[in-house]
């Protein structure tokens, strides 16, 4: 500390003023105790607060191109034109390009960690008990998830329409929702609008595991979401969005009510530092994972020519391998005797993969004994049929619980039910218009099932650490966003 203040002495009071705008906000909070003139630290911090945190316009300018950019060296290859060792290096690069986008993702979320989790925390602190949620002021913006929702109605307003593409889409199960409009003669721009939803929405994870393929892989829950609100449309989306923003600009105006003097320029600050970081982080968490759906085209493509030579079972073995175990048998392919034993590495692979999603996983280890700013699990004494978490999203909601563990599940959820999962990411996005409201084992206000459920206009608790083992399908269930608990109502 004292050399940076040495270094402040030295610096013209344009050079310290312009390195304020590259800071972190404890940085700036420090230069209070600095030899600068107070007048530059109150300048500093209060247009601070109008600026995006350089994490953030580091991510946009820098990270977020150099991803998509390899992630498009990638994208357009036809993966049968390619030589083995292509194929492998392909895969070694969108691997390595995917690791640095998690990384660039702590910074993100840092920040989100920093701006909104700071001004949950102020409004915790200083606002009334239970009223002031982060969430109040955060929700009813443009975002991602809600183009993929208009995106998605569009296509449904599109086949109800057609009365035949609508009877079509009602009487097929899901699996063959998609191949019976590709084959009907009236289905070809419906098909087209489906194909662009799929490339732009459909290429998210459901989880950062590159053996489950995203939405445009396995389009099932899509065509379950796409079934389910051709036959009832339910809610008006655009009027519903406009009264999540009036419910946001009611409770801001309350607050400006409840604030006065120095507390109300707190709060200000806090709400504008939030705001403008907000929208980065939803965006962020939007495009991870995008590096696999390249990824996995040529990995199965590799699997399918080790499968030709014998030293794979199945194409997908490939995931249960090691890189190295995949430069062997790329050199192995032309020796009199393959890796015959590859096959059975991957077989151990897939059955112990098999054997932990078995498991009753806990909710921390070690058990979470109380929240921190860092924490994303509660965890609640066993019997209880009050359950804590974390308050994420406003308001409070009775009525029949739908559990949905996997992607696998997604046709479980019941229009109108509340949702309980272990946690959501954006690939789950397509559930939220059936559901009344959310509760997961796992998340926090920074977690992308928060973000979603004020999009929404939902009450949702994240954070609850074993719901989806405690509460049974068909349950009623009490989620109360504003003090984070959810209430078991029928044992």
């Amino acid at each position: 500390m004292a050399k940076t203040h040495a270094a402040q002495s030295e610096r013209s009071w344009w050079a310290n003023l312009k390195a304020t705008f590259a800071m972190p906000e404890f940085m700036i909070a420090q230069m209070k105790r600095s030899p600068m003139p107070r007048w530059m630290y109150l300048f500093a911090r209060t247009l601070r607060t109008f600026r995006k945190y350089p994490a953030i316009v580091r991510w946009e300018s820098e990270q977020l191109p150099a991803y998509l950019a390899a992630i498009g060296e990638w994208e357009d290859r036809k993966c049968a034109s390619l030589a083995d060792s292509e194929l492998l290096a392909g895969m070694k690069s969108l691997t390595v390009a995917e690791a640095r986008y998690w990384l660039a993702l702590r910074s993100v979320i840092g920040t989100a960690k920093l701006t909104d989790g700071g001004f949950q925390r102020y409004l915790e602190e200083n606002g009334p008990e239970g009223r002031f949620i982060s969430g109040s002021f955060l929700s009813g913006f443009p975002s991602k998830t809600l183009e993929a929702e208009f995106a998605l109605r569009r296509i449904a307003d599109r086949i109800r329409s057609d009365p035949a593409l609508t009877e079509l889409v009602i009487v097929n199960p899901p699996p063959s929702v998609l191949d019976s409009l590709r084959t009907h003669r009236s289905g070809g721009a419906v098909c087209e609008a489906i194909d662009a939803y799929l490339h732009d929405f459909g290429r998210q994870v459901f989880n950062l595991d590159f053996a489950e393929p995203a939405l445009a892989g396995d389009p099932l829950p899509f065509a379950m979401s796409l079934k389910t609100l051709v036959r009832d449309p339910g809610y008006d989306l655009a009027t519903r969005q406009k009264e999540v923003a009036r419910t946001r600009r009611r409770t801001f105006a309350a607050a400006l009510r409840f604030f006065k003097g120095r507390q109300r320029l707190e709060f200000l600050r806090f709400y504008w530092t939030a705001r403008i970081n907000y929208p980065s982080r939803e965006e962020a968490l939007f495009h991870m994972g995008l590096a696999w759906s390249t990824f996995r085209p040529l990995a199965l493509e590799l699997g399918r020519r080790l499968v030709e030579t014998g030293m794979l079972s199945r194409s997908d073995d490939v995931f249960y391998v090691t890189s190295e175990d995949l430069a062997l048998a790329i050199e192995a392919k032309s020796a009199p005797r393959p890796m015959s034993e590859l096959a059975d590495r991957a077989d151990e692979q897939r059955g112990l993969r098999a054997l932990r999603f078995r498991m009753d996983q806990p909710a921390a280890i070690p058990p979470a004994e109380k929240k921190g700013p860092f924490s994303s699990v509660v965890s609640n004494p066993e019997g209880e049929d009050v359950l804590r978490g974390f308050a994420v999203s406003p308001g409070t909601v009775t009525g029949i619980a739908s559990v949905v563990m996997t992607p696998n599940d997604f046709d479980k959820m019941k229009p109108g039910t509340i949702l309980v999962c272990p946690l959501t990411t954006p690939a789950w996005t397509q559930l939220f218009p059936q559901a009344t409201g959310l509760a997961t084992d796992i998340g926090s206000i920074l977690a992308h099932g928060s973000i979603v459920a004020r999009e929404y206009g939902i009450p949702a608790v994240l954070g609850i650490g074993d719901v989806t083992q405690r509460v049974r399908p068909g349950q009623r269930i009490a989620v109360d966003g504003n003090r984070g608990t959810v209430t078991i109502l029928d044992s």
